[in-house]
Formats: C-alpha cells, sequence, structure tokens
C-alpha cells in the first residue's frame, strides 16, 4: 500500500536522500522522461512534484532490471559479431569466401 502524505518528498529531497550526488534536475529528468523505459512515479500537489521513498525504490529496481536485461542482450549481439568473424575468417583461409 502505498505511504501516505507525510512521507511524500519533494524532488529536491528526494535528490538529497539518494546515495550518490544527485540533483534535483536528475530527479526531474527521471520523472518526466525516465531511464530506460521507466519513469519515476510523481504525484502533484498544487504546482509542485512530489514521490515517495516507496515509488523511488521501485524506480530504482525497474531501471536497473531493464539497464541488466540491455546488457545482457548487447554482450550476446556481440559475442555472436566475434564469432561472426571468425568464422568469416576461417572461411576465406580455406578459400571458401573471398
Amino acid at each position: 500500500m502505498e505511504s501516505p502524505l507525510s512521507t511524500l518528498l519533494s524532488l529536491k529531497e528526494a535528490a538529497a536522500v539518494l546515495p550518490g550526488r544527485r540533483s534535483a534536475r536528475t530527479v526531474w529528468k527521471w520523472a518526466t522522461s525516465g531511464v530506460n523505459g521507466v519513469v519515476l512515479e510523481t504525484v502533484f500537489v498544487g504546482r509542485e512534484r512530489f514521490t515517495s521513498p516507496e515509488r523511488i525504490e521501485r524506480f530504482i529496481s525497474e531501471s536497473t532490471s531493464k539497464r541488466n536485461r540491455r546488457e545482457s542482450t548487447n554482450r550476446t549481439g556481440c559475442v555472436r559479431g566475434r564469432l561472426g568473424e571468425r568464422t568469416k575468417l576461417s572461411l576465406v583461409a580455406k578459400g571458401l569466401l573471398r
């Protein structure tokens, strides 16, 4: 269940509690554009945007998961490319390919 209003964080407050040196601008970009296809969930109270610790945890978990899947796919593609080059060189060496 979502946390009560008392745990809502402004984007500036969210940036301050995150590990590393994150700016409010970075958190705003996560909320508007997202990372790896995952957007940080926020709510508006008046004209100001807020998020919660639970939403930040979900965002980090989902974006990390998507990034890890993308990296493993990219590595597989690189390996396929190297194997393709080796096969091509082998065929050239045997005179079967120019």
